[in-house]
């Protein structure tokens, strides 16, 4: 491959980066309802186990929108190196590609560590997935669950090939 084509697949590879992680923000607030965090925590409340557990109802929607914020926080967190991720590709090669490897390591381990520790096991992740949630949203299946995954995939297989690692190097000076 030529200079020129290892760029132009390096620029598309930033883009699609880039792409990839700005299309989470749709299943972020303000894109997404917020939960009825009263009414959850008013059935929990009212059955025997949330009385056991929690102090009052009021501590279960704390708890609650709590994890909640936490949860939507560590999402914006990762969509944003995400895009940063994508835009050092395009303008800090080496930066770029250290943060787009860890970041797809990231999600692929946690994609692992999610199924392993799954109550029904892994064959239970994939049932509960590719079975249940595809009957229901497939489009966010699709994108979330197999096309992010073969990207995060892609992304370790591309950046880590030796080819592609020359292109992230500087080239040293010539003395003369």
């Amino acid at each position: 491959m030529t200079s020129d084509n290892y760029n132009r697949a390096l620029t598309i590879f930033g883009i699609a980066t880039i792409v990839l992680w700005l299309s989470y923000v749709i299943y972020l607030p303000p894109f997404v309802a917020w939960p009825n965090v009263k009414g959850i925590a008013q059935e929990v409340w009212d059955s025997k186990l949330g009385q056991e557990i929690y102090q009052s109802q009021n501590d279960i929607e704390n708890r609650f929108n709590r994890s909640l914020y936490v949860a939507y926080s560590k999402a914006y967190l990762m969509t944003i190196l995400g895009v940063a991720a994508g835009f050092l590709i395009l303008a800090k090669r080496k930066i770029g590609r250290y943060l787009a490897l860890l970041l797809a390591i990231l999600m692929i381990g946690s994609r692992i560590f999610a199924a392993v520790r799954c109550s029904g096991g892994i064959t239970g992740w994939f049932k509960m997935i590719y079975v249940f949630l595809l009957s229901r949203t497939p489009i966010t299946v699709i994108h979330k669950d197999i096309i992010t995954p073969l990207f995060f995939v892609f992304t370790i297989v591309f950046l880590s090939n030796s080819s592609v690692i020359t292109r992230f190097t500087p080239k040293p000076l010539k003395k003369g």
